[in-house]
């Protein structure tokens, strides 16, 4: 165990003390106050302790300003680090603070320096804390071209993603929050009338208890569509209702009266889009067509060549292109498979007299 001038054993004060000794190093060596002798001070301090060895690395891997040193300095150093690394050495550490200092001959400005550096070093973990606590408390899911991912979550709610997607998962002691921020995703929502589950999706929310339910964010509305069960469907400023739901609820509702398509409930079977400004009235629809994609399939009724293009690119790493607006405008129907691309591409083009071009970076059709 390493010690300190008179001091009992303490882990974090031997932390302590090396990440000071090692930001005074640091500041010397790039304010050039280090000759060749306190270089060999240097040496014996990383080799003093692994626990330097580690603050120096640690220093120099957060610290911006590791730029300043030249090259031939930074490979120096390096090579010391490298080496007290290897052997691994620990030595009693009695005033390695004060010798230090002296041996690297640091000025008061430099002293000055390094309490500035270890405040804004300080500053430096402070904020890569947060952000780490941030990312455990409120995870954040995604998916790539062509992957689906199913996350089960603490409640037994389970969470499906399609390709290109993105969710951030907010639960709270009162309020089980789901962010869609990018995509589409099938919730399975374990039922807890404590406790409500809600989606948001821009400034869309829907809130379940217990059901089944789809929700395909576009880049101009959200696509709701109800597997099991009944939601609430609500056009809300997401800021309020991220910060209370059930004010947000209020606020809609004493704003635009209780008949107001701005809160809409949706029963198993029902599909409706919610734009910035406005919910569609609700339709019947087969909720098998809408989660095709769970069984690895894509199935179109009457969709235009526009939407098929972008349902297809979510799973095809060569993405798919057709240049001609009129094309483009025209509907189709079938099923295929998200796995071959092949299957949809063939079929346009046989469907339409398309020719198919195809290179590295993608695949187009075109008329002949």
């Amino acid at each position: 165990m390493v010690m300190r001038d008179g001091g009992t054993s303490s882990g974090s004060s031997v932390r302590d003390s090396s990440r000071d000794e090692a930001i005074g190093w640091f500041v010397a060596f790039c304010e050039n106050e280090v000759n060749p002798a306190a270089c060999n001070s240097f040496d014996r301090w990383l080799k003093a302790s692994p626990e330097n060895v580690r603050a120096y690395l640690q220093v120099s891997a957060f610290w911006e300003a590791a730029g300043s040193l030249n090259q031939q300095r930074k490979l120096e150093i390096e090579e010391l680090v490298r080496r007290a690394a290897a052997e691994n050495t620990v030595v009693p550490m009695v005033g390695v603070r004060a010798a230090a200092s002296r041996a690297a001959g640091i000025s008061p400005r430099g002293r000055v320096s390094i309490r500035i550096a270890t405040a804004a070093l300080v500053l430096v973990l402070l904020g890569a804390g947060f952000a780490i606590w941030g990312l455990v408390r409120d995870p954040v899911y995604a998916t790539q071209v062509g992957e689906e991912r199913t996350i089960t979550l603490s409640d037994g709610s389970v969470v499906e993603l399609n390709a290109l997607s993105r969710v951030r998962i907010e639960y709270r002691d009162r309020i089980r929050r789901v962010t869609l921020l990018e995509g589409q995703a099938l919730f399975r929502v374990a039922k807890n009338t404590a406790r409500p589950f809600v989606v948001l999706s821009g400034t869309t929310q829907v809130r379940a208890v217990g059901t089944q339910f789809d929700v395909y964010r576009h880049a101009g509305d959200t696509l709701v569509t109800v597997v099991e069960g009944q939601v609430a469907v609500t056009n809300a400023d997401s800021e309020d209702t991220l910060s209370s739901p059930k004010s947000a609820e209020h606020r809609v509702r004493s704003s635009v009266g209780r008949d107001s398509p701005a809160r809409v409930l949706l029963a198993a079977g029902g599909q409706l889009r919610v734009s910035a400004h406005a919910i569609s009235a609700p339709v019947r629809t087969d909720p098998a067509i809408a989660t095709a994609w769970t069984q690895g399939k894509l199935i179109f009724d009457s969709a235009s060549l526009a939407e098929v293009v972008a349902e297809v690119n979510r799973y095809n790493p060569r993405p798919l292109s057709i240049d001609d607006p009129k094309i483009l405008a025209m509907h189709v129907s079938g099923t295929f498979s998200t796995t071959d691309s092949s299957q949809v591409i063939q079929f346009l083009a046989e469907r339409f007299g398309l020719t198919v071009h195809e290179s590295p970076n993608g695949i187009r059709l075109s008329a002949q």
